[in-house]
């Protein structure tokens, strides 16, 4: 028998994710022709239900995400991640 793990869900917060920004760093965007000021935030302050539209870069304790211009990133109930092309 597989033991299936149970996941926490967490509860949902709102779209603004402006809580969760740390700063401000210039990163390069070959689509913007070079260097532009990005929003940076931390991920352990994102709840589910926030989004947020690139350019924007997310730091993790481990890793870093980056969420390129045109497209933008919400997260869900688990705090996956999940990133879409922007509505035109």
């Amino acid at each position: 028998e597989v033991h299936q793990p149970s996941l926490r869900r967490y509860l949902p917060g709102t779209k603004d994710a402006s809580s969760a920004i740390k700063g401000y760093r210039q990163a390069y965007f070959e689509e913007k022709g070079g260097f532009i000021n990005t929003t940076v935030y931390d991920n352990s302050l994102l709840k589910p239900g926030n989004q947020i539209a690139g350019p924007a870069i997310v730091e993790y304790a481990t890793t870093t995400l980056v969420i390129p211009p045109g497209l933008k990133a919400y997260w869900d109930e688990w705090l996956n991640a999940i990133i879409n092309q922007e509505a035109k």
